[in-house]
């Protein structure tokens, strides 16, 4: 695989990432924030993004060598696909259990 090829598969898989987080996110805004706080306005997926893109910002931030930047990569992949995907998944089941 060269250079290139690395880079167009972590920036698609960078993108797909965010924008599956996003819809997460706007999923749980709604289930766990606006059900029991209704005078809060519900969100849409571009505004999931933004803020979970701001919570990121805060959230993150040292600096790291190439081997550790391609070692996240690969988690971040790992990550965007299953890991949002099963938090997904418990938070669909809780909200489940708690709706009214």
């Amino acid at each position: 695989m060269t250079a290139f090829e690395k880079f167009l598969a972590g920036f698609t898989m960078m993108i797909f990432g965010t924008i599956l987080n996003g819809i997460y996110f706007k999923h749980f805004w709604e289930w766990f924030v606006v059900q029991p706080f209704p005078q809060l306005p519900s969100l849409s997926i571009i505004q999931s993004i933004g803020f979970a893109f701001f919570l990121s910002v805060y959230t993150e931030g040292t600096s790291k060598s190439k081997d550790e930047i391609t070692k996240e990569l690969l988690l971040s992949m790992f990550k965007a696909f299953f890991t949002g995907s099963a938090v997904f998944g418990v938070g669909y089941l809780i909200h489940l259990m708690y709706q009214q």
